[in-house]
């Protein structure tokens, strides 16, 4: 009996594994922007994918949220409007742009709108989806993690309110003709706004918290390594720790992989509290920063 063809959507999901897309032409109405990011931060990491995907040429800050005495936290602090990372910084400029989906058609913009689909009703449709599922699905993911009694009162609730929210992406991408969630050629603001999410899905945050198995979940499955097919994308998702991230962020160097330093990230949202770590956290030096240079931070 001869194989069943894969589906049309699996077809171009090879090709596009064989032929990773490539970003637009670096855009001549940009000059070089400053990216003020965390690396453990999804809504940064949407921005960071955006720059690669709108072909925009960037210097990467990681930045400490938490102490406010380092310098580099205290620059950016003096030109985010809400800092809170993701910012970008124009060149010449003195006051940064912040908000990571704003950020998005900031540089869907830059790329001549390339990262927005052509046909008008899907565009339209894009939005709605960034105004109202896209939020609702990060607000269910927080809400499931931390055991919220306001997604429900009982453990099976609160699974069934967060399997929801991301059921309706899985059923988008079963509408596509294509890989990404319209259809389109290239990945859209969407597909990148929703991204980070389903990476820390499929790392096993959920898992290690709360057993949840995203196996059902079958074609989010495959979008996801078809995003991580993408260079622009992948890069944002590391797997061991920047020399940057030692010297910035306040966790210790045995947290060297992406699974260890992504377990103590979200053990604070897990445990419902995240304030009183934060509180500590600024008061922590990062581990490759030197004694001497951390103690002239409280003279």
């Amino acid at each position: 009996q001869a194989p069943a063809t894969p589906p049309l959507h699996r077809l171009r999901a090879l090709e596009a594994w064989k032929s990773p897309m490539e970003p637009p032409a670096k855009c001549p109405r940009l000059d070089a922007l400053e990216l003020f990011c965390a690396d453990y931060c999804p809504f940064a990491q949407r921005v960071w994918i955006g720059l690669g995907a709108a072909g925009v040429n960037f210097e990467y800050n990681e930045v400490n949220l938490w102490c406010h005495r380092l310098p580099l936290t205290s620059k950016f602090r003096s030109l985010s409007p809400s800092c809170t990372v993701p910012a970008l910084l124009p060149p010449g400029e003195s006051v940064g742009m912040d908000d990571s989906i704003p950020l998005l058609f900031y540089l869907n913009a830059a790329a001549g709108g390339a990262l927005s689909p052509s046909e008008p009703k899907q565009c339209w449709k894009m939005h709605a989806m960034l105004a109202k599922e896209v939020p609702d699905l990060v607000s269910k993911f927080y809400g499931f993690l931390g055991a919220k009694e306001v997604l429900g009162p009982s453990a099976e609730e609160r699974r069934a309110a967060f399997e929801a929210a991301l059921g309706v992406f899985e059923q988008q991408l079963e509408l596509s003709d294509g890989t990404w969630l319209f259809g389109t050629a290239r990945m859209t603001v969407l597909d990148i706004a929703l991204f980070p999410f389903v990476e820390r899905i499929m790392l096993g945050v959920l898992q290690w918290y709360r057993g949840f198995d995203h196996s059902r979940f079958v074609r989010l499955g495959r979008w996801y390594e078809d995003c991580m097919s993408q260079d622009f994308v992948s890069k944002t998702v590391w797997q061991k720790r920047s020399t940057d991230s030692l010297c910035t962020q306040p966790y210790g160097a045995e947290l060297l992989s992406r699974e260890q330093y992504m377990r103590a990230i979200y053990k604070k949202y897990a445990e419902n509290n995240a304030v009183e770590v934060n509180s500590v956290l600024a008061t922590v030096r990062p581990p490759l920063m030197p004694q001497d240079d951390w103690d002239r931070l409280f003279e």
